[in-house]
């Protein structure tokens, strides 16, 4: 009787585990292949900019094979066939002193409460926008004062 439990309990282990087993991926349409690749597919909308996603694990799916990129309709579509992206028709941010604009800035400002602290945030995208002029800082309420001017930080101590 034990060496009956003990073959029902092995076969139900091994019914488990193929159960358990995820089918693989089949990349069925034109010009896909499996891959384990990034979490930013390949689209004829981003084609040129970074992907904003940082990977921290191997994405299975399906992705344009080199040299494609996928329209709006999810479909792989040579890159020479992308439509040209519209150029912007937004008007470039105008900043009046003690700003000045960067169209490449950080992604933390000069601020009064953080001087001397290295920013915390990783710029994987550029940041277009106001920041203070050299010797300014943000203060508490965001408009930019002489960093002179700042009130001094409490002690840590």
């Amino acid at each position: 009787m034990l060496k009956v439990s003990y073959l029902l309990l092995v076969l139900f282990a091994v019914i488990a585990l193929a159960v358990s087993q995820t089918a693989p991926i089949v990349c069925n349409r034109p010009h896909e292949e499996y891959a384990c690749g990034s979490a930013c597919q390949t689209e004829c909308k981003t084609l040129g900019e970074t992907c904003p996603i940082v990977n921290i694990k191997c994405n299975d799916a399906c992705y344009c094979v080199e040299g494609y990129a996928r329209n709006d309709k999810g479909k792989c579509i040579p890159i020479s066939e992308c439509p040209p992206k519209p150029t912007s028709q937004i008007k470039p941010i105008k900043c009046n002193r003690p700003h000045e604009y960067y169209d490449c800035g950080s992604a933390c400002q000069t601020e009064c409460k953080t001087l001397g602290e290295p920013c915390p945030i990783v710029n994987i995208r550029c940041n277009n926008a106001c920041y203070c002029v050299k010797g300014y800082a943000r203060n508490d309420k965001g408009k930019c004062i002489p960093i002179s001017k700042c009130p001094p930080k409490p002690s840590k101590y």
